[in-house]
């Protein structure tokens, strides 16, 4: 430690991890002591979705969000590594179908409302030389990805249509 509370690494994983932290935060790594808040040092949700991605992809470790929010520094994710991680998230394969359950918010909204829709709009200026065949094939990718933006609720309740075509 020196003079200013600052703790250097000890370990090839702690120097790792610093490195990490210091590209994902923008910051030098002589900001980063070993034992600092990962949040203190100015990291946040969408942050810690870049580290836990970074660490990844760059150590071949596994360190999910809830334990960058519970072990926050270094010293501690550490530790983690190279220890197996039973609680991993296996990603969604395939194309979601079907009824869903309406979320707390949602239950709240149409009840309060008392409504049985809600349109979300918004309006875009697009430049003049605007390609509209290649927006419309980007468009319906995008819908076709991200399942969420089929949903459907018709009153009673709620599903995923069908992807759109081309």
């Amino acid at each position: 430690m020196n003079e200013k509370g600052f703790i250097e690494p000890k370990t090839q994983s702690e120097f790792e991890l610093q490195r990490i932290f210091a590209e994902v935060l923008g910051i030098n790594v002589s900001q980063v002591s070993v034992t600092e808040s990962f949040f203190r040092l100015g990291g946040d949700s969408i942050k810690a979705i870049q580290l836990s991605n970074r660490i990844e992809q760059q150590l071949h470790q596994t360190i999910t969000i809830k334990q960058i929010f519970a072990t926050k520094s270094i010293r501690n994710m550490a530790m983690l590594c190279g220890h197996k991680i039973v609680d991993k998230l296996i990603s969604e394969q395939g194309t979601l179908t079907g009824e869903v359950q309406l979320s707390s918010i949602q239950k709240w909204f149409f009840d309060e409302v008392k409504s049985s829709r809600f349109i979300q709009a918004f309006k875009i200026k697009l430049p003049s030389n605007v390609d509209y065949k290649r927006l419309k094939v980007a468009l319906t990718e995008l819908v076709n990805y991200h399942d969420v933006l089929r949903m459907r609720f018709d009153g009673q309740k709620q599903m995923y249509s069908r992807k759109l075509s081309q």
